[in-house]
């Protein structure tokens, strides 16, 4: 409330809204709902309703979730505090009231774990789609040994005093094990101090320093799969498109389950102008990724950047049908419907696509050809200079192809308008 009186209403909820689309707790389902009956901040559509409820006449946010949506989140939400409270009540009860005063312990620890294990199942789904394009495993035997080591700690502090001091200090020393097990193994799982390095150089854009660590560390670079796929990155992002090419080409033979490589492959392959290369790799990964929505935005661009519109717009249909989200898919939408010289429905999906994910740069680069077409020079260059600023302060958007192609045409109309590279 504190940010919308200084940012604006609408402002705080559309900046909500990105936050929950970009996040791996759907806005749909029982789990959805579960998870925000038991997580620490509320739902969007609690959220928003709040913010329209306080705002004035002139700054309300659209509250486009049925007001039926937003009194069952808010009923769940009071049915996971009453269960909670009886859960403490239950413990009392059992430890001052019945002949089995250890068992006291079992409510709290079902009050406890719930929350966690609600929210493990709400974003198990992104997970997954996201550890199948790594080529990893959920390692579901860690979830396991975690319950087992709590378990044993759980056990000594409620009956350690009937357990013989042996089996107590041997629950310990179990314990302590499974904790150990567990620690190093997520440290060296896929992990090394490179990769780690690595990592934290992407985070801070210097894409660069991704580089000289590969030159300093050839070795281990070349043995960490996921160092390779990053080190393609930076260098496919700095210039040198062919060897990031010919890298991840190479990473599709040794490591076809990882699938971000070829995600970035094809991506690239759109880059350079190479969409037929692209689609290829987008129909296998279709078969591989059934429930991932990436080959399918994948598959559209490519057939986008061939014109053939009405097989892109089917590839964008199913898009939309793996994942109702349509991260990504919206600016496709919107691009095929401008490309057909449907100019309505061009600005419908780009208004509903902005709503979804504000400040998409694909998006905001077809509203500027869009803006191009149905509005004065002067009055289209806001939206022009916006888009093209986005995509040139972002190193790592893949789309840069496409900015060209917009800074061309506005430099035919208006010659030397723009000084902005990419």
């Amino acid at each position: 409330l504190r940010a919308a009186r200084l940012l604006g209403f609408r402002a705080t909820a559309k900046a909500l809204a990105k936050l929950h689309t970009r996040s791996s707790i759907g806005g749909e389902g029982w789990l959805s709902v579960l998870f925000f009956a038991t997580a620490t901040h509320p739902s969007l559509e609690l959220r928003t309703r709040s913010l329209a409820l306080r705002s004035p006449a002139d700054d309300r946010p659209a509250l486009d979730c049925p007001e039926s949506r937003t009194r069952l989140h808010s009923r769940v939400a009071s049915a996971a505090l009453l269960i909670w409270l009886s859960l403490l009540l239950c413990a009392w009860c059992v430890e001052h009231f019945t002949p089995l005063p250890m068992l006291g312990g079992v409510p709290l620890l079902a009050a406890a774990a719930a929350p966690t294990a609600v929210a493990f199942l709400a974003v198990r789904g992104d997970l997954s789609r996201r550890n199948r394009q790594l080529g990893q495993s959920l390692k579901l035997w860690r979830w396991a040994g975690g319950v087992l080591a709590v378990g044993a700690v759980v056990v000594n502090l409620q009956w350690g005093h009937a357990l013989r001091e042996v089996e107590a200090f041997a629950l310990w020393i179990a314990a302590a094990l499974l904790f150990l097990i567990l620690i190093v193994s997520s440290t060296l799982g896929n992990r090394t101090r490179l990769l780690n390095d690595v990592r934290l150089a992407i985070q801070q854009q210097d894409l660069q320093h991704v580089l000289e660590l590969a030159e300093a560390h050839p070795r281990q670079a070349q043995r960490n799969p996921l160092v390779r796929h990053n080190v393609a990155l930076a260098a496919g992002l700095t210039g040198d498109r062919s060897f990031g090419i010919e890298e991840l080409k190479q990473l599709r033979i040794e490591q076809p389950k990882q699938r971000i490589s070829a995600v970035l492959l094809a991506a690239f392959y759109l880059e350079e102008g190479s969409p037929a290369e692209a689609l290829e790799i987008a129909r296998e990964l279709e078969a591989e990724l059934p429930d991932d929505s990436t080959p399918h935005i994948l598959a559209a661009r490519a057939l986008h950047q061939m014109q053939r519109l009405d097989e892109a717009w089917a590839e964008v249909q199913r898009a939309f049908e793996v994942d109702e989200r349509g991260l990504g898919a919206g600016a496709i939408a919107a691009h095929i419907a401008f490309d057909q010289q449907d100019l309505p429905r061009a600005r419908q999906l780009i208004e509903e696509t902005l709503e979804r994910e504000p400040g998409d740069p694909h998006t905001l680069l077809v509203q500027s050809h869009l803006s191009l077409s149905t509005q004065t020079i002067d009055e289209a260059r806001t939206a022009v200079e916006t888009a093209l600023r986005t995509v040139a302060d972002n190193p790592f958007l893949v789309i840069t192809r496409e900015a060209a192609v917009l800074r061309e045409r506005f430099e035919a109309l208006v010659p030397g308008a723009t000084d902005i590279e990419f």
